[in-house]
């Protein structure tokens, strides 16, 4: 607070500075009385919002083994065993089983101290729900096969590719042309 007055007399500052914080009170209250709080105002947009926010219900509950085939028609080369469920739909997909080609230049896994696994690359078809027609996945792994008689895979971080079915023809044919180049064929 600022000192108004002049005078060096005590009594006379006081006066003043008391009165000063007097009308600073009287102004606060008077400014309370004016302005009611906002939550007592609630406009008919608002009020409309709220009660849809309270009449909002989960609206489907799902489980994983029947989503895919209540959303789309499922492929015939697709094996539900391993079809991508979850709440993202960005990643619910249909998949094929893996073709595998053996990689004998690329190191493999090691199952335990007598035997591994040899590096294969893996081909197989996948229907992702958000893309209109399916990919191709072409990724390096080891497998052997599991206990319960199934291929068990393992994927080498970064070595997977989805691929349009016209980038995987461009790519076959690419390769094929470098094999023929290599081994000296004409086409």
């Amino acid at each position: 607070m600022r000192n108004v007055s002049q005078s060096t007399d005590n009594n006379t500052v006081n006066s003043i500075d008391l009165e000063l914080t007097d009308l600073a009170q009287v102004t606060l209250e008077s400014d309370a009385d004016n302005n009611p709080p906002a939550e007592k105002h609630v406009s008919p947009a608002v009020a409309a919002w709220n009660a849809r926010v309270e009449a909002t219900e989960l609206v489907h509950v799902y489980d994983d083994d029947t989503l895919l085939d209540s959303i789309a028609a499922r492929p015939e080369w697709s094996n539900p065993a391993l079809d991508k469920t979850g709440t993202d739909p960005n990643s619910r997909s249909f998949s094929s089983e893996s073709a595998t080609t053996a990689l004998s230049m690329h190191h493999g896994w090691r199952i335990d101290a007598h035997t591994g696994a040899q590096s294969a690359a893996l081909v197989r078809i996948v229907k992702m729900q958000h893309f209109a027609e399916p990919t191709i996945h072409l990724a390096r792994s080891s497998g052997h096969p599991g206990d319960e008689g199934t291929m068990r895979e393992r994927l080498h971080p970064g070595s997977g590719y989805f691929l349009t079915l016209d980038e995987a023809a461009d790519i076959a044919h690419t390769l094929l042309a470098a094999v023929d180049t290599a081994r000296g064929i004409a086409d």
